[in-house]
């Protein structure tokens, strides 16, 4: 049986079915999906960028899971309980400043399997002052993929965060459209210098069904109320994206017009928020505390 070119029995591979779509992950590279179809009457079609063959970054993939924090890290680390935390880039071939985590790069274990669901377990992340006990439940539901992932804090009190990275296709006539009241603007190491409202970016404001802009864009908006709607014209489908309320952060990444992909992060936290004034929607856990958050990704036919 096969599955996008790539065998089903390929132990570094995992599917989950349920007739109205078909998702591969990959336990080795973070929990993270390869890919994730959508089972429509004229055949597969892809709701997230697949990767493509084994694969190898974890860029390649099609969605990661960020834990302990999403996005970057300036100076070197934070203070936190009166003292200085480092933290070490973990991507250098990607960023100088630590990016995402460690999650996406751990080897994760299988704790349940059916034929719609999975459970995947990663008991000892560290990165950093970080020590921490995860868990994700992938499970598919009428076509709609639901994520629910449990971080538990099993170092010292700290300060968590992170969420979900999907990768969507980008077509000729793909658009995006998800309400917030605000936007980050960055620096050139993409660190956020100035919080704005959305009425002062006029091209950044997606209230409405709208292409991406022609120029990059990598850039956090706050007040985000947890929906999306990607529309995808050229493959017949439309694509929800929903988050829980710990998620009302939401990360644009989209480098160029050719890229043939752009990212849409549900998060809890804008980028470097551990270094802002009381690291403003990072949960502060203590030793044997977790946090739960989710994301659900569905597609529907286009009509018309």
């Amino acid at each position: 049986m096969e599955f996008g070119g790539l065998s089903a029995e390929d132990k570094a591979m995992l599917t989950i079915e349920d007739g109205r779509a078909k998702v591969a992950i990959r336990p080795d590279m973070g929990a993270g999906l390869a890919r994730f179809d959508a089972l429509t009457a004229g055949g597969p079609k892809p709701v997230l960028r697949p990767m493509e063959g084994t694969g190898g970054h974890p860029f390649d993939l099609a969605c990661n899971l960020m834990i302990p924090f999403a996005n970057r890290i300036s100076g070197g680390g934070f203070a936190f309980g009166g003292r200085f935390h480092p933290v070490a880039p973990n991507l250098p071939d990607q960023d100088l400043l630590p990016l995402h985590g460690d999650a996406l790069l751990r080897r994760w274990q299988v704790d349940d399997q059916a034929a719609n669901a999975v459970t995947l377990h990663l008991a000892d992340g560290a990165i950093g002052p970080w020590r921490y006990d995860a868990r994700i439940d992938w499970r598919l539901m009428a076509g709609t993929l639901h994520g629910e992932l449990t971080v538990t804090n099993i170092g010292q009190p700290l300060p968590l965060g992170g969420g979900f990275h999907p990768w969507l296709p980008r077509l000729d006539h793909t658009e995006l459209r998800f309400s917030a009241s605000h936007v980050w603007l960055s620096d050139d190491a993409n660190l956020p210098i100035e919080r704005i409202a959305m009425a002062s970016v006029p091209d950044w404001n997606f209230a409405r069904s709208r292409p991406l802009p022609q120029t990059p864009i990598d850039n956090c908006f706050a007040g985000w109320d947890g929906k999306a709607l990607v529309a995808q014209p050229d493959l017949g489908i439309d694509i929800a994206i929903a988050a829980s309320q710990e998620l009302d952060h939401a990360m644009v990444f989209a480098p160029s017009a050719d890229a043939g992909f752009f990212c849409f992060e549900p998060v809890s936290h804008a980028v470097d928020a551990i270094n802002a004034p009381g690291h403003p929607g990072m949960a502060v856990l203590a030793s044997g505390h977790a946090m739960t958050v989710s994301m659900t990704i569905g597609w529907t036919p286009r009509e018309g």
